[in-house]
Order: C-alpha cells, then sequence, then structure tokens
C-alpha cells in the first residue's frame, strides 16, 4: 500500500500517518532523511471508548481549538499575495516577492541552512503580522508538547548544532511572548541534549 500527499511537509505527512505514535528522524550528513524511528506510544493519556468498551486513544490535535487553528494556518499559508523578502534570500528564491508557500517550500527542502533559517524567520513575522494567524500560530503552539516541537525543529535544522540555531534565533527574534518562551524550553531541551552527548567524550579523555 502507498500514499502520497502534495503541498504537506514531512512532520505533517507522518503525523497524518502515524496519528498519536511518537516518532524521531535522523537524517545523514547531507541533510537527506535516513530513518524515521517509531518510539513506540502515543503522546496523549488514553481515555474512556465509548460505552465502557475498553480505553482508546486521544486524537491529535487533543481540542477542537487546536484543530481549528491549525486549519486556519494551513488556509492562510495558501494565500497567494507575496512576501517581501531581501538579501540571501531573495537571491536563493530567485524573487524578492515569494508567496508563503514558497517560503514554507525553503524552510524544508533548500540546501543552505542559513536560507532554510531565514525563511523561518520569514514565515514567522508574517504570521505575527496577522493578528488572526498570530492567534491561531500561538493557539497551535500551545498545543504541542516540546517533544513535537523538537520534531518539527529538527526537520528543516537537519542536524542538532543548526536546530539550535534556529531555535535560539526564533527565541530571540519572535514578538509574542509566549512563542518566545516556548522557543526558549526547545533550546534549553536542546542544550541539555547536546550536552549529554558530549558528556562520554569528556569522560573518556
Amino acid at each position: 500500500m502507498s500514499v502520497e500527499f502534495e503541498d504537506v511537509l514531512l512532520t505533517d505527512a507522518l503525523t497524518r500517518l502515524l496519528g498519536e505514535q511518537n516518532f524521531t528522524l535522523t537524517y545523514d550528513d547531507d541533510g537527506h532523511l535516513r530513518s524515521v524511528e517509531l518510539l513506540g506510544g502515543p503522546e496523549a493519556p488514553l481515555e474512556p471508548a465509548p460505552g465502557g468498551s475498553g480505553p482508546r486513544q486521544r486524537k491529535w490535535p487533543p481540542t477542537q481549538e487546536a484543530r481549528d487553528a491549525l486549519e486556519n494556518l494551513e488556509a492562510f499559508s495558501r494565500r497567494p499575495e507575496p512576501v517581501r523578502v531581501s538579501g540571501r534570500l531573495a537571491d536563493a528564491l530567485g524573487t524578492s516577492t515569494p508567496t508563503l508557500g514558497q517560503l514554507l517550500e525553503a524552510t524544508s527542502h533548500h540546501d543552505d541552512p542559513r536560507v532554510r533559517e531565514r525563511a523561518i524567520m520569514a514565515v514567522l513575522r508574517t504570521l505575527e503580522a496577522d493578528p488572526q494567524a498570530r492567534s491561531a500560530l500561538v493557539t497551535a503552539i500551545d498545543a504541542f508538547d516540546d517533544q513535537r516541537l523538537l520534531t518539527v525543529v529538527n526537520e528543516p535544522a537537519r542536524d542538532p548544532e543548526h536546530a539550535e540555531m534556529f531555535v535560539a534565533r526564533i527565541a530571540r527574534g519572535a514578538r509574542q511572548s509566549e512563542i518566545r518562551a516556548r522557543a526558549g524550553a526547545v533550546l534549553q531541551q536542546l542544550q541539555e541534549i547536546r550536552a549529554r552527548s558530549a558528556a562520554p567524550a569528556k569522560g573518556g579523555a
């Protein structure tokens, strides 16, 4: 059996396929996806099925409000209005007026991590500039736990060093305090992961 998605980010496609199943993505040195590791369980707690027939898994997004927010963000991302960009990002995209969809594509698929970082910030600025999109973004981020946010960050970053760089940039540059706070929490986790990875090497020296 095979399934095809069009204009869908990798993490979104995997979430649709795997539902509540946790997973991590591993990339090779060239930034290509090498493996998808299933972590063996849903993130949300189990809740009783109707009629007491046994437990069932809670669907994600966990609330209707979060689901509506994600749908609003998806609709906003498909709008045709151009976004003004400049410098390295404009050169990489071949235009100074890309659509939001083109920017989202660049966040995941461009080879240069600096271009991916600039595309992420351009998307964030565009979302924060629109009151409804900004509200939907805050609601959606609030529905993500830190592990799911780490997975989302790792897709465009492709390696731990760039993941820290991307999240640190968001923590500094986001206008919304809620977004800065979540980015700060994820950045702390990334730094702790890096410290744990480096600890055996220091101990063996």
